[in-house]
């Protein structure tokens, strides 16, 4: 399963809760599991993904620009 690719003009967190899979900001692709935090920035492509485990996650969308700088 996935979703995306997206984009946001808005920071975002993404927090793991369960399971894992694998996040590609850009051209760069990363493992997340459970326990993780991921930094999104605003205006990259997003796009999160498993492989065949369940995964589990909250998106924090901040609405004021550039939060995580």
């Amino acid at each position: 399963a996935a979703l995306g690719p997206l984009r946001s003009p808005n920071d975002a967190l993404l927090i793991v809760i369960e399971g894992g899979g694998w996040l590609a900001l850009a051209d760069e692709r990363q493992r997340v599991a459970s326990g993780e935090a991921v930094a999104l920035p605003a205006a990259v492509e997003r796009l999160l993904a498993t492989d065949g485990v369940p995964l589990r996650a909250i998106l924090v969308e901040f609405s004021s620009p550039r939060v995580l700088e």
